[in-house]
């Protein structure tokens, strides 16, 4: 997984979170559900390689910080 995908991941973890109205760590735990990611894939090809630890600590880190200036970035 290239860095570029892992930051459009964070993205739309970050507005997915936002929309639900949830916390973006604790959507991520969801998000990150090996059955779930897979459902994903089915959807969008950005999902079709599901991250390592290093790639996973990497997206929460910028989904985190993302979600924290969610209303700075809009």
């Amino acid at each position: 997984m290239t860095r570029t995908v892992a930051r459009e991941i964070a993205i739309q973890l970050s507005f997915a979170a936002q929309l639900a109205g949830d916390d973006a760590r604790e959507t991520a735990d969801t998000f990150f559900s090996r059955e779930y990611f897979a459902t994903l894939a089915e959807e969008d090809p950005l999902f079709l390689e599901y991250p390592d630890e290093k790639q996973l600590d990497y997206i929460r880190r910028l989904t985190g910080l993302v979600y924290d200036h969610m209303y700075e970035l809009n």
